[in-house]
């Protein structure tokens, strides 16, 4: 316990001298104003290289995307997919180029004001020792403990069954990889409370688009981005996601309220936004909507269209 102890007080003094790296400077902070429609978005030059390494993971990303409209970003495994959405969201910076959102610099918003108007969800989704109603309601911290607004969000999330056989409902502790129970004395924790539940991936992955959920419908929130958010669930529920995001971006009059950008590897799903853009070795090589995209023959998303027509789970 000493030696632990002196490693985190050490951990501890050198986080204190760390500095924000995407924390603007006071002077140039912008506040994000809501927009109506959702928003846009104006992607110039985009490129990026992860520390330590001598390849772009992107490079003279170009695009634009107007409030309210629906993005589907497609390619191969390794084409740069998921650091555009990092890029995106203000997880990490570009090196060079410029990124507009709702005509402001993003490297003006804090990232603190930016993110409070998004939400995502990653293929790489955390998964918490915690109870299910704990791990849903992380997505809005402020309404972790509103049972209406958990259920609503699994509910949207295509997890009602497999919510309702679980042994203690919203009170289930979910078992995580890595995690060993533990006891002591005094401890709460024991009998049929204190054991975990074993999730299966598709199951899991419904928790994590529970938690995307739990903000996405809030007013304000301008922009979903939804990294392969059903890569281990049935066509019948990716149909039914798709078909959510879409009513949750969308007024009861059809008037559009949210931009949503997600990766996908399914045609079937891409196939239903307002513009795709096909990824290639970290730039976008094509750009347009699902029938401009298939008029070219060499191109490459047609490619993966016909391939998908011998293989109906794409």
């Amino acid at each position: 316990m000493v030696f632990q102890g002196l490693f985190l007080m050490s951990a501890f003094t050198a986080g204190m001298k760390l500095k924000p790296k995407l924390n603007p400077k006071r002077e140039e902070r912008a506040r994000y104003i809501s927009s109506k429609g959702g928003a846009s978005i104006v992607a110039r030059g985009l490129s990026y290289t992860y520390p330590g390494s001598d390849k772009p993971a992107l490079k003279n990303i170009n695009f634009s995307l107007n409030a309210g409209e629906t993005l589907a970003i497609v390619g191969y495994n390794g084409s740069g997919k998921s650091t555009l959405a990092k890029i995106l969201l203000r997880i990490v910076d570009y090196d060079k180029g410029s990124l507009l959102v709702n005509n402001v610099n993003v490297r003006n918003y804090h990232p603190a004001d930016y993110h409070s108007h998004l939400s995502a969800v990653f293929q790489g989704f955390s998964k918490y020792s915690s109870t299910l109603k704990e791990n849903v309601g992380l997505g809005n911290i402020d309404k972790i403990g509103y049972v209406p607004a958990i259920q609503e969000a699994i509910h949207l999330a295509e997890a009602d069954k497999f919510v309702e056989s679980l042994p203690h409902g919203l009170k289930t502790m979910l078992a995580t990889p890595g995690f060993e129970s533990m006891s002591y004395p005094g401890m709460m924790n024991d009998g049929e409370s204190s054991k975990r539940h074993d999730l299966s991936g598709g199951e899991w992955q419904k928790v994590a688009l529970a938690r995307a959920f739990m903000r996405a419908k809030e007013p304000g929130v301008d922009l979903l981005i939804f990294d392969e958010p059903t890569s281990s669930l049935d066509a019948l529920a990716q149909s039914h996601i798709t078909a959510t995001l879409k009513s949750i971006s969308r007024t009861p009059t059809g008037e559009r309220t949210k931009t949503i950008i997600y990766i996908t590897h399914s045609v079937a799903t891409a196939r239903g936004a307002d513009k795709i853009a096909m990824m290639k070795d970290g730039t976008i090589t094509e750009f347009g909507t699902h029938e401009e995209l298939l008029s070219k023959p060499d191109g490459g998303y047609a490619a993966l269209y016909n391939a998908a027509q011998g293989n109906p789970s794409l």
